[in-house]
């Protein structure tokens, strides 16, 4: 009796562990079988259809690196752009996107290397400037339709067909790989980390611009962003 009962408890709890490994294998979200570009514009799909997530990391660009902390909400974006390495008192730029219009909170710093006193660079420091169109197009890109088009539509040579399984802060992944354009010998392929369980999210892109490194989380968590009642549009007459 001693034996046929330890007999039935091994075999329930075989039968328990087959049942908890066929859910383990339901949980998977069949992106491995895919190909690497299709990973990644699923990525990007993804990534819009959680309407919203936070952003944060480093990117380069044109060699100039900006470190980045983005809450992202559709088309709207609010959060701070700032030096990878600041000098001594030096703050970031406070940045705030809403549909087409960007409106920029600059430091102390900026105003007086604009040619103005302190005590203006300081009041002007507290406002929300409106930014003109040749100026905020550097910044409209800063969104999750931006983020989302670099994984849905790269700059050549694309992402390789091969994807990588491998885990990332304990969650199972796929990477996929976007070479860096034939004869740039500065950058390094571009590495989307992006989840193989549940939603394909996009986890982390690594290289991004050349040795920058942004990663996503709290998809689909709003956050109210509105255009300030109070800006102002960019001063002219003074550089």
């Amino acid at each position: 009796m001693l034996l046929r009962g330890t007999l039935l408890t091994v075999v329930v709890a075989l039968s328990t562990l087959a049942v908890l490994a066929a859910c383990g294998r339901a949980s998977d979200n069949g992106e491995a079988k895919l190909s690497g570009p299709r990973v990644a514009s699923d990525a990007g799909a993804a990534l819009l259809h959680a309407g919203a997530a936070h952003l944060v990391g480093t990117i380069s660009s044109e060699g100039r690196g900006a470190k980045l902390d983005l809450w992202m909400d559709g088309l709207n974006t609010s959060g701070t752009l700032g030096s990878i390495n600041p000098k001594p008192g030096e703050l970031p730029t406070h940045l705030l996107l809403v549909g087409d219009q960007v409106y920029l909170r600059e430091p102390v710093t900026f105003w007086i290397d604009k040619g103005f006193n302190h005590d203006d660079a300081a009041q002007m420091a507290k406002k929300w400037v409106l930014t003109p169109k040749e100026a905020a197009d550097y910044y409209r890109g800063y969104n999750l339709n931006g983020f989302a088009m670099e994984l849905q539509q790269p700059d050549d040579p694309g992402y390789q067909a091969a994807v990588t399984r491998s885990h990332w802060h304990g969650k199972s992944v796929l990477i996929a790989t976007q070479p860096a354009p034939a004869g740039d010998t500065l950058s390094k392929p571009t590495k989307a980390t992006i989840a193989a369980t549940g939603p394909p999210y996009p986890l982390q892109i690594d290289g991004e611009g050349g040795d920058g490194s942004i990663t996503f989380s709290d998809f689909g968590k709003h956050t109210p962003i509105r255009a300030p009642k109070d800006a102002v549009p960019l001063p002219l007459g003074r550089n």
